[in-house]
């Protein structure tokens, strides 16, 4: 079973005492980088049903990346003189 911990209201997966962003979609959860928030042993521990429960937002890999484009660039066309 996975465990999850929230942090400033975003869920992260919790693996090998470090927390890791996650995305959940219609196929599941995509998990992401590491990040770096304090992990603590008297953290609350969550599963996936009461993580979704409590957060509205489930996507801490968008709060990991700020700098990376979510959305692609749109192509320009080219115009003709």
């Amino acid at each position: 079973m996975n465990r999850f911990i929230i942090y400033d209201g975003l869920p992260y997966l919790l693996a090998c005492g470090r927390a890791y962003a996650v995305r959940w979609d219609n196929a599941g959860f995509t998990v992401g980088n590491a990040v770096d928030i304090p992990v603590t042993l008297d953290m609350p521990i969550y599963s996936e049903i009461s993580v979704k429960a409590k957060c509205n937002n489930l996507d801490s890999i968008k709060k990991a990346n700020p700098n990376k484009e979510t959305e692609p660039k749109q192509k320009r066309k080219a115009v003709k003189s």
